[in-house]
C-alpha cells in the first residue's frame, strides 16, 4: 500500500511540474510528437499556478441526494435512466422500483433477524 502510494504521489509531482495532465503523460503526447507544451511555464510557475490557480467550475451536481438511492438494494437493475429527460434526473418508474426492492430487502433482513432470535432463544 505505501509502495503503490508513494509511485502515485511521485508521478503526480512529475506531472505537476511539466504541467500535463495524465492523459498527455502517459499517452506520450509530447514526448514522442515533437510539439511543445504551450501549458509549460517552469517548474516554480507551475507548482504556483498547481496550488494557487484558478479552478474551473465542477461539472458535477451540487447535490448528490437527489441521484442517489441509498438503502440496502441488492437488484442487479440499473436506478439510473439514461432515456430520461434531461442529465441528472431519474424516472419515477425506477425510483419506485428501488425504494419497492428496498423495502423488500429491509423486510428479509428483518425476517431473518427475528428467526435468528427464536431459534436462539
Amino acid at each position: 500500500c505505501a509502495w503503490s502510494l508513494t509511485s502515485l504521489t511521485c508521478f503526480h509531482v512529475l506531472i505537476i511540474t511539466l504541467a500535463q495532465t495524465t492523459n498527455e503523460r502517459v499517452r506520450g503526447v509530447f514526448a514522442y510528437s515533437g510539439t511543445r507544451n504551450v501549458a509549460d511555464r517552469g517548474c516554480m510557475s507551475n507548482w504556483v499556478s498547481a496550488l494557487c490557480g484558478r479552478r474551473p467550475p465542477s461539472k458535477l451536481p451540487k447535490d448528490f441526494s437527489q441521484l442517489v438511492i441509498c438503502g440496502e438494494c441488492t437488484a442487479d437493475e440499473k436506478i439510473w435512466d439514461s432515456n430520461a429527460s434531461s442529465i441528472g434526473q431519474l424516472s419515477p418508474e425506477r425510483i419506485s422500483s428501488a425504494a419497492q426492492l428496498s423495502g423488500e430487502a429491509l423486510s428479509r433482513s428483518s425476517s431473518a433477524a427475528v428467526e435468528e432470535g427464536r431459534a436462539g432463544g
